[in-house]
């Protein structure tokens, strides 16, 4: 994955421990996910591939991860991370979870393959539909 300037810009921007974090964090989803696309998204770091993969930003208590996956045990995993709204928060005082973000970085990356092989199947199938002809008026 190629780094993007812009987040290296919005990494730079945070006190050294904070960057410090953001830096293994951005380093262990670049690895996880390394035919991705690294982008500024919604103000944040983005990851993308077959769609978004993951976002994370530095909050004043936490890092924040978005969004988890739909795995099962992934879930329950990182239950004790669980946000109000669907999000992960890290504690700032500890060291994030950097095994199970790999994990997680991962299911969602196959979550999105399997999606967009889906939508592929669904259009190959669709019969073609053929251009209308247009009529025209005749002039008098």
């Amino acid at each position: 994955m190629k780094p993007n300037p812009e987040v290296d810009a919005y990494i730079a921007g945070y006190p050294p421990k904070v960057r410090a974090l953001m830096k293994t964090i951005r380093a262990i989803v670049q690895k996880a996910l390394p035919d991705g696309e690294e982008r500024m998204s919604y103000g944040i770091a983005g990851y993308f591939r077959d769609g978004a993969v993951a976002y994370f930003a530095a909050f004043k208590n936490h890092i924040g991860f978005f969004p988890p996956t739909n795995d099962p045990k992934l879930k329950k995993a990182a239950a004790k991370y669980a946000g109000a709204r669907g999000n992960l928060k890290f504690p700032l005082s500890t060291l994030p979870p950097y095994e199970l973000i790999a994990k997680l970085v991962k299911a969602r990356a196959a979550e999105n393959e399997k999606k967009a092989a889906a939508k592929k199947a669904v259009k190959k199938k669709a019969p073609k539909k053929k251009a209308a002809k247009k009529k025209t008026a005749k002039k008098r």
